[in-house]
C-alpha cells in the first residue's frame, strides 16, 4: 500500500495548497502558510470574531471550522483553524466564507 498511501499524501498536500491559495484571494484575511493539513487565518479587527464566523458558516452553510478564542494566543478571537478537505468540500468553503465575509 506504499504506492497508495504516497498518491493519497500528494493530493491532501495539492489540495491544501489551493486552498490556502483560494484564501489568500480575501484581502483583508492573513492566512499563514500551512506545514499540515490544516491552515490558520486571521480575521480583520473590524467585522465578525472567529466564533461568529464560526457559528454563522455552521448554521447557514453546515460547515464546522475551529475558532481559536480560548487558546493561548493574543486575540485568540480573531483566529480560525481551516481544515482542508477535499478539492470540492475546500471550494464550497471558500465560497461559503466569501458570501460570509462580504466578497461575493
Amino acid at each position: 500500500f506504499h504506492a497508495d498511501f504516497i498518491e493519497s499524501c500528494n493530493q491532501v498536500r495539492k489540495d491544501r495548497d489551493k486552498l490556502y491559495e483560494n484564501l489568500n484571494a480575501f484581502s483583508q484575511l492573513s492566512v499563514y502558510q500551512p506545514d499540515a493539513n490544516f491552515i490558520f487565518c486571521r480575521l480583520p479587527d473590524a467585522g465578525l470574531n472567529a466564533p461568529q464566523l464560526t457559528e454563522k458558516l455552521f448554521i447557514d452553510h453546515n460547515m464546522y471550522i475551529k475558532h481559536c478564542l480560548g487558546k493561548t494566543l493574543t486575540h485568540g478571537d480573531r483566529f480560525i483553524r481551516i481544515a482542508s478537505r477535499t478539492e470540492q468540500e475546500n471550494i464550497n468553503l471558500v465560497d461559503a466564507l466569501a458570501s460570509i465575509l462580504g466578497y461575493k
